[in-house]
C-alpha cells in the first residue's frame, strides 16, 4: 500500500510562516545592528503611500493616522520590540503597526496584505521575482526566497513562493 502524499500547504500559508521568519529576524536585527534611527520620520529611506498619503516609518503616528481613512478594524498585542504594546490598524489592502519608542507612538512597520495596494515603484503581491529584480535590483541580503532592500534607517522585505511576491512589509530601523 502507497501513502498518500503529504499536501503542500496553501501559498497564503507558506507566505505567513516566511513572513514570521523575517519578524524574528528583523526582531535580531534590531538588537544586534546599532542604528541612529530616532523618533523621527525616516526621509532618506523608503516612504509608502496610502491613498496618496505619505507615511513614513518611525513619523509620529499621531500625525499620520488622522489622514488616513477610518481603519476596517484595531488590535492591540503585547510588543516584542517596543515598550507596552503594539497597536494594528488594518486598512483594505495595508495594514500599519504602531509601537511606543522613546515615548512616542511612531509607525513601525507597513505591511501589504493583498494584490490591491502597490509600493510606490509598482510592486504588488502575486507580481513576478523578475520584477523585483527590475524595480529593485539585484543589491539586497537574501534567505531562502526572502529579499531585504536597505534604504537609509528603513527595510523593504518582499518574499516569495515559486518566483511569486507573497509578502511585502516596510519596516523601521529602531536603536535598543
Amino acid at each position: 500500500m502507497y501513502a498518500k502524499p503529504t499536501p503542500r500547504p496553501p501559498a497564503r500559508l507558506a507566505a505567513a510562516c516566511l513572513m514570521a521568519i523575517l519578524l524574528l529576524l528583523a526582531a535580531t536585527a534590531c538588537s544586534s545592528t546599532p542604528a541612529t534611527t530616532t523618533a523621527a520620520p525616516a526621509a532618506d529611506g523608503y516612504v509608502f503611500a496610502y491613498n496618496g498619503i505619505q507615511i513614513p516609518l518611525a513619523a509620529r503616528a499621531d500625525d499620520i493616522l488622522p489622514k488616513l481613512p477610518e481603519p476596517a478594524n484595531v488590535f492591540k498585542a503585547p510588543s516584542c520590540l517596543f515598550e507596552g504594546e503594539d497597536e494594528v490598524y488594518a486598512f483594505p489592502g495595508i495594514e500599519v503597526y504602531v509601537g511606543s519608542y522613546r515615548g512616542e507612538r511612531v509607525v513601525a512597520a507597513i505591511f501589504l496584505t493583498d494584490e490591491t495596494a502597490k509600493t510606490p515603484e509598482g510592486l504588488v503581491i502575486g507580481a513576478e521575482r523578475a520584477d523585483v529584480d527590475r524595480l529593485y535590483g539585484t543589491e539586497r541580503r537574501e534567505s531562502v526566497g526572502a529579499f531585504t532592500y536597505t534604504k537609509g534607517k528603513t527595510e523593504l522585505a518582499i518574499v516569495t513562493v515559486q518566483d511569486r511576491v507573497t509578502s511585502i512589509a516596510y519596516y523601521g530601523v529602531f536603536e535598543r
